[in-house]
């Protein structure tokens, strides 16, 4: 039986107050609650995406948004000033990667529980052993979605043309 897959980014939905991480999880979406646009953006947790599903690149200008970015972060952060289509597309797809780990591995995150999420992001860390004991083409994907350099990750068009997704007589 044929199946579709989608997946949603409710990641600029609509709010809910109080029953989200909404706020804390989109750029100075603070300013409402009486704090500054300087103060909004320092929180933490803020920026675009979810705790403990950012790339890293968008987890480092979090963590110090006045320090400059490295070259290939700058091009891929959706707060640099070349923000174009290739920049939040390879942010996604490292969300993405971490939801196909989680995919294939219910119940695990490629970088372990909820409060070591974000260091092992930070340190380059995935969990890879119980991956590889899947095939050896979901953890090539995932793993290459999850690459540190966003440059590194493949495009939407790389993923779903990765071997992983060939049917058994394409394989042959």
């Amino acid at each position: 039986k044929d199946f579709i897959v989608k997946i949603s980014d409710m990641g600029l939905g609509k709010q809910l107050l109080g029953q989200s991480s909404f706020g804390m999880s989109t750029m100075n979406n603070s300013i409402g609650l009486g704090m500054s646009r300087n103060e909004g953006s320092t929180i933490a947790g803020a920026g675009p995406g979810s705790v403990g599903w950012q790339a890293p690149e968008v987890m480092a200008h979090r963590l110090s948004p006045e320090s400059p970015l490295l070259q290939d972060e700058l091009e891929a952060s959706p707060m640099g000033p070349s923000m174009n289509g290739r920049t939040s597309r390879s942010i996604d797809i490292f969300s993405l990667g971490c939801i196909f780990f989680c995919t294939v591995l219910p119940g695990s995150h490629p970088f372990g529980e909820w409060y070591e999420r974000e260091a092992n992001i930070m340190k380059n860390c995935p969990t890879t052993r119980a991956l590889e004991a899947v095939t050896i083409d979901a953890a090539d994907l995932i793993l290459s979605m999850l690459h540190r350099s966003p440059r590194s990750r493949p495009t939407a068009k790389e993923v779903v043309q990765h071997p992983f997704f060939w049917n058994p007589l394409k394989r042959l």
